[in-house]
């Protein structure tokens, strides 16, 4: 880089040259910009493993780090870093160096820590483990369960534990797929490490999307086994079941409910739990025909209508097709909805010759919302079907503008202001110049206002 060259900076440039290991950016930042990083430079460093960054930051600054550092580089298996952390540094590490380690399969890392300092692990570390399918750290953890020092902290345990209950049922079966803003743990507890970016944690590496539609009835704390059933884990089930760990008969559910048939069948031999109607619902909702098939054959819980519900609003004719000819507790007006919505035109069309519950306006809102012109067309001219002025002021703040136009010429409901207002601020401005030219409901302040916000400045 040029001497002299002024460059405004904060304390995420050496903050996150440090977590990509730009040493000689990391120091040029340091013998040139005075805002200096932060505590995060040092624990990113570690989560990487990168130990000579880690030491530079130690001897050259003065920010330190959290324990969040040894709780980061623990999950990334770093023996090497947290060796070096807990001789040079005083932060030390927090339940969650074991809870991480335990998650990414780290028994090694366990028995170090275990050895080498004091705060234990929280249930989340064998509920972790048990569900990403690391047989040998719960078998670890369940070897050494009577050592764990965070469990003998008294008055201190059941809170612990509720806590890492709820993280675990919010991150494996609940929540956002999306985040705004990066993923910080924080939210849950202050001594959680904050990463700036997933992969950091590998979630990448793993499929969450046939968790998206879990249910978890209120106040049921799961175990280890639920976990594992949900993911499929075979072989940390059987074991856990050996080892005399409970269940609910969400175990099942989940099990079936995820594709995971064999899991399901196992436990059904071995397990009194049983299951629940939520088996069937969940298979059908994400399509698995043979799944509910066999639900229907040898199973007598049966399903509600969810399934068809949900099937259809996912798009899965087939399992529609097999629920309406062979189940009797059919579906609502939210399937026919739920498939407009989705924009699945050759499921709308089924239901609508099969079925006779019909649909609401939000068939055609939800369609022209998410920009499906087809279903919003053989709504229209083929189902004679309604919407709201919602549909176009939706369609609008989309940028959908070819359904804008077939709403203006084909339907009355017309529009509100919202729909130039959101345009705008979204910054759709073929969208805002021809409600502008062929409406007259126009628009209010917060047109401008949404558009400068976002920086649409055309």
């Amino acid at each position: 880089m040029q001497e002299g060259l002024e460059l405004a900076a904060t304390t995420n440039a050496m903050d996150w040259a440090a977590c990509n290991g730009h040493m000689e950016l990391l120091k040029w930042l340091h013998n040139h910009h005075d805002r200096g990083c932060t505590f995060r430079a040092m624990d990113w460093a570690a989560n990487h493993g990168r130990l000579e960054v880690v030491q530079w930051l130690h001897v050259n600054r003065t920010e330190g780090c959290s324990a969040g550092a040894i709780d980061n580089a623990a999950s990334g298996g770093h023996v090497h870093v947290v060796e070096w952390l807990l001789a040079n540094r005083p932060e030390g590490c927090s339940v969650h160096a074991m809870d991480s380690a335990a998650r990414h399969g780290r028994v090694d890392m366990l028995a170090y820590l275990h050895a080498h300092t004091s705060e234990g692990w929280s249930v989340m570390a064998m509920n972790e483990a048990a569900g990403y399918g690391h047989l040998s750290c719960v078998q670890w953890l369940h070897a050494n369960k009577d050592h764990n020092a965070a469990l003998l902290k008294e008055g201190e345990n059941d809170l612990e534990n509720d806590a890492a209950k709820a993280v675990v049922l919010e991150e494996l079966f609940g929540g956002d797929d999306e985040y705004d803003e990066p993923f910080d743990e924080t939210a849950f507890t202050s001594e959680l490490p904050y990463i700036p970016d997933l992969e950091f944690i590998d979630e990448e590496h793993f499929d969450r999307a046939h968790l998206d539609h879990d249910v978890v009835e209120d106040k049921v704390m799961l175990g280890p086994l639920d976990i594992a059933a949900s993911k499929g884990q075979l072989a940390v089930v059987q074991w856990l079941h050996g080892a005399g760990y409970p269940c609910t008969t969400y175990a099942m559910d989940s099990a079936v409910g995820n594709g995971h048939l064999e899991c399901f069948k196992w436990l059904a031999a071995h397990r009194a739990e049983g299951c629940t109607t939520l088996g069937m619902d969940v298979a059908a909702e994400n399509g698995y025909l043979e799944i509910v098939r066999y639900l229907h054959e040898h199973r007598a819980e049966g399903c509600t209508y969810d399934a068809m519900n949900h099937a259809a609003r996912n798009g899965h004719l087939d399992v529609v097709a097999f629920l309406h000819a062979y189940r009797r507790e059919g579906c609502t007006t939210a399937a026919i909805d739920g498939a407009a919505e989705n924009g699945h035109l050759e499921v709308v069309q089924w239901l609508f010759r099969h079925r006779e519950e019909g649909c609401t306006t939000e068939a055609m809102d939800k369609a022209a919302s998410k920009g499906h012109l087809d279903v919003v067309r053989w709504l229209h001219f083929d189902a004679h079907q309604q919407c709201t002025t919602c549909a176009m002021d939706c369609a609008a703040e989309n940028g959908h503008l070819e359904v804008v136009q077939f709403l203006h010429e084909q339907r009355s409901e017309g529009c509100t202001t919202e729909a130039m207002d959101t345009a705008a601020f979204q910054g759709h401005l073929e969208v805002v110049q021809w409600l502008h030219a062929h409406r007259t409901e126009g628009c209010t302040e917060h047109a401008i206002d949404g558009a400068a916000e976002n920086g649409h400045l055309a």
